[in-house]
Order: C-alpha cells, then sequence, then structure tokens
C-alpha cells in the first residue's frame, strides 16, 4: 500500500542553479534596464513636443505682435489720454464698467501663461521681438524670435532622433528579455520532461 503512495505523489522538481540565476539577471539587469530606457525615452519625447509648443506659442505671439504694430502712436496717444481722464473722474466709473485701465503700447503683447494643472495667468510681453532661450548648462540667450524658432527646430530635431535611438535600444532589451525568458521556459519543460532531445 505505501508503495502505491509513493507512486501516485509528483516528482520532485529542483530547477537547476542556472535557471534561477538566468531569471534573477531577467527580472534584476534587464527589466531594469528596459525601464530606464523607456523613462528616457519618454523625457526626451516630452523635451521635443515642448519644442514643438515653444514654437507654436511664437508663431502665436508674432501673429499677435503684427496685429498690435497697426495701431499707431497717436491713437495710442488719445487712449491713454482718454483713460487718464477716466481715471481723474473718480474710481466710481471704474468699478461700474468692470474693467481695468491699461495702456498697451505696440509691440507688447499680452498671454495667458500656463502655471501647470491647468491653472492659467495673465502675463504680458513688453516686448515680443526678443525671447530669452535656456540653450543648456545653464545659459540663457536674448535672441529674435526667428533665431530661437530655428534654434528649437535643431533642437527638436536632436531629441526626436535621440528618442528613435531609445526606441531602438528598449527594442533590443525586450528581444533580449524574451529570448532569455524562452531559454528559461526550454530548460524547465526539459528538466520535467515536456521536451525531448
Amino acid at each position: 500500500m505505501s508503495s502505491d503512495l509513493e507512486s501516485l505523489e509528483p516528482p520532485r522538481l529542483e530547477a537547476p542553479v542556472g535557471v534561477l540565476h538566468l531569471e534573477q539577471f531577467i527580472e534584476t539587469v534587464l527589466k531594469e534596464a528596459l525601464r530606464e530606457e523607456l523613462e528616457r525615452r519618454d523625457a526626451l519625447t516630452s523635451m521635443a513636443s515642448q519644442c514643438a509648443q515653444l514654437r507654436q506659442l511664437f508663431s502665436e505671439m508674432r501673429g499677435l505682435s503684427r496685429t498690435q504694430s497697426f495701431i499707431n502712436a497717436s491713437s495710442s496717444a488719445e487712449g491713454g489720454e482718454a483713460a487718464a481722464s477716466k481715471a481723474s473722474r473718480g474710481g466710481k466709473e471704474k468699478e461700474e464698467q468692470g474693467g481695468s485701465l491699461s495702456v498697451s503700447s505696440p509691440f507688447r503683447s499680452k498671454i495667458l501663461v500656463d502655471l501647470g494643472n491647468h491653472f492659467y495667468t495673465a502675463a504680458v510681453v513688453k516686448d515680443a521681438s526678443r525671447v530669452r532661450v535656456n540653450i543648456g548648462c545653464g545659459v540663457v540667450l536674448q535672441m529674435p524670435v526667428e533665431a530661437a524658432e530655428k534654434f528649437l527646430r535643431r533642437k527638436e530635431k536632436q531629441l526626436r532622433e535621440a528618442a528613435m535611438r531609445k526606441t531602438k535600444e528598449v527594442l533590443r532589451l525586450s528581444y533580449r528579455i524574451r529570448v532569455a525568458t524562452e531559454a528559461v521556459s526550454r530548460i524547465t519543460q526539459k528538466n520535467i520532461g515536456i521536451l525531448r532531445d
């Protein structure tokens, strides 16, 4: 009777030491490297899209500057005199109208700036013809919008190329993980006896 029970028990399977090392290599080295490469690629892609958004903002600012440049100096001076006379009459008129007094000069643009989480604040760009650009390593240069757009196009192209290289690296690591996982599976199946030489 005891011999029948022993024959019904499944055989004890011991995983070869090499399989355990290979599984540990997959988890600690390959998958960690894959995660890091994915994070780097996502950061590069995000920076490239920020460059594209900034170029779009420049074109919108250029459009604002063009429309405001048609305002001649006499009309802005008349607007300033009218605003001064309204201010001298008292603050009640301002409160009743619900408006604010502002004198805008040509080439001045008003924009909304995203502070994060879709929270915007109004900003005034005093001179929309020049911008300050962080070119890297903590160096910030003031340059014309056209030069900044050219710089951003080059930077965006470089970032997208770097993201493509990271994508190739991600694919290479994914392939290595798949090959190593298949090797572990084959060794385990051979050890169990499912596969024969």
